[in-house]
């Protein structure tokens, strides 16, 4: 609904079609807004400033679930909320970020928006995750 939908273009929450991925600097602007993206923060204002109100209701309330088991968890043992929760979820956010960021990374400076040159595709690969 909102990243596949939008091909990394610029209504894309976690675009990166703005982004010199020849500086290293990029990559550090790319974080928080990839951040933003796997914590539901940026998909809620998404889907709010698009008139998709069920949807930015579905996400918040997921959230809420999510960071109230993050709580509770870290309220009856902060070392075990810490290290089975929160450091995943942060290891996850540079894991993923590190994909999306790579994943996307070839523009046509003609044609930005063209999907078929902006996203890695392995046909014949060796390796077949999820059936993708």
């Amino acid at each position: 609904k909102i990243h596949h939908k939008f091909d990394n273009g610029p209504a894309d929450v976690h675009t990166n079609i703005d982004l010199d991925r020849s500086k290293t600097w990029s990559f550090f602007v790319y974080m928080p807004r990839f951040f933003a993206y796997w914590t539901g923060i940026s998909p809620v204002i998404h889907f709010l400033s698009r008139g998709e109100y069920r949807f930015a209701r579905r996400v918040a309330e997921g959230m809420l679930v999510y960071y109230a088991v993050i709580g509770a968890a870290c309220y009856w043992d902060f070392l075990f909320g810490f290290a089975y929760l929160i450091a995943p979820h942060l290891e996850d956010v540079v894991f993923f970020g590190g994909i999306s960021y790579m994943w996307d990374c070839y523009v046509e400076t003609r044609d930005p928006l063209n999907q078929y040159i902006n996203s890695v595709t392995i046909l014949d690969g060796h390796d077949n995750i999820w059936n993708e």
